[in-house]
């Protein structure tokens, strides 16, 4: 359901979830979601995905490929952004 991955998006950007809690609980969420989106929101859902798939905590063995902090929350605001546009185009 959309409603929990935007839940968790805004928890990460208002900062009341720590990048390592949001990375556990986005990949427990997105493990058992068997809902099927439509072209658009998946591409929006994928800004997300990504983002928690290549997260590394340790700078130590981050590499370029890696997301860091920073690069997670930008994602986050991203897909929150995107997520609005695609709402107010469907007329909710």
């Amino acid at each position: 359901m959309i409603s929990g991955y935007v839940a968790l998006a805004s928890a990460l950007v208002s900062g009341e979830l720590a990048p390592q809690d949001f990375q556990d609980q986005y990949l427990e969420l997105h493990r058992h979601d068997e809902n099927v989106y439509g072209d658009e929101r998946h591409e929006v859902l994928n800004i997300l995905f990504y983002a928690a798939e290549t997260y590394c905590a340790d700078p130590n063995l981050r590499d370029a490929q890696d997301t860091d902090e920073r690069g997670l929350v930008v994602a986050a605001k991203t897909f929150l952004v995107k997520q609005r546009e695609l709402t107010w185009g469907e007329g909710e």
